[in-house]
């Protein structure tokens, strides 16, 4: 008798950004503007390298004083600019032992009236709910520090 597979569960977070499309990817694909607002927490330090391409990768090491550094990384699945963004999304086991899914980030960019975008992130494969509400939690606040980001450009 085979153990019933755990169900999947995503989240998806829409924020409305004040710039186009095009503007918010640059944001989210190059190093430098991504590591000034990809901040979950006062007093994260954030350092990206990416190599935004089909099945190129990228690692992200977020720090707080006090506290390891934790890395996340993985692999581009899409890389449609100005409209789509897929990458797995996969925490090193040092930083999240408990970590178990491959999990996947996607993004789309949605032009809306008045030069705006609506950006939409959907982070499918969280098998654990705790990781799930854990990462709306950072999500959410990731995207509002982008807002905020892009509203000060």
């Amino acid at each position: 008798m085979s153990t019933p597979t755990p169900p999947i569960e995503s989240l998806t977070l829409r924020k409305k950004l004040p710039c186009s499309p095009e503007q918010a990817f640059r944001a989210w694909t190059d190093p430098e503007q991504f590591q000034q607002w990809f901040v979950a927490m006062p007093g994260m330090t954030v350092k990206a390298q990416m190599d935004v391409r089909l099945g190129g990768k990228y690692r992200i090491s977020c720090a707080r004083a006090g506290e390891p550094t934790k890395f996340v990384g993985g692999e581009f699945l899409v890389v449609d600019p100005p409209r789509r963004l897929e990458y797995t999304w996969i925490w090193e086991k040092e930083a999240m032992p408990e970590w178990k899914d491959r999990s996947v980030v996607k993004l789309a960019f949605n032009a809306i009236e008045g030069g705006k975008t609506e950006l939409v992130l959907t982070h499918d494969h969280i098998s654990n709910p705790e990781d799930r509400a854990d990462h709306r939690e950072g999500w959410t606040k990731i995207l509002d520090s982008m807002a905020e980001a892009l509203a000060r450009k």
